[in-house]
């Protein structure tokens, strides 16, 4: 899935925002969820749940945790995302360009030795 979201202050965010979030474990990939609750402690900290998932998280995100509140998510741009990351997507949009590319010179080079063979004027013997 891609998701695009914007740098919110952590004040403005509320109850039934969607936010992406570095998760407390180090090395995790952000998370997207959508806040339950907000404590207003020191740092502000959020209850989060997955809107696929029946339980809320285990856990409050701290403020600092926070990376923006999601404006769009699509999870079709992010198969071509990852398809286009893969080694055939990699050959897709780099190899068969320039090999595209190749064979258009190639062509152009082989017409313009036609028209030169056919224009060449014949020499008397």
């Amino acid at each position: 899935t891609m998701v695009i979201s914007s740098v919110v202050p952590s004040e403005e965010l509320e109850v039934g925002d969607v936010i992406v979030f570095r998760p407390v474990s180090v090395g995790e990939k952000p998370i997207v969820h959508r806040i339950i609750e907000v404590r207003n402690t020191y740092p502000l900290t959020f209850k989060t749940q997955g809107d696929a998932y029946p339980e809320p998280d285990q856990w409050f995100v701290p403020e600092d945790n926070i990376i923006g509140k999601l404006e769009f998510s699509s999870p079709f741009l992010g198969y071509i995302t990852n398809f286009f990351r893969s080694k055939i997507g990699l050959v897709i949009t780099l190899v068969l360009p320039a090999v595209v590319l190749v064979l258009m010179i190639l062509r152009y080079i082989w017409r313009e030795l036609v028209k030169y063979i056919r224009n060449k004027p014949m020499s008397a013997s």
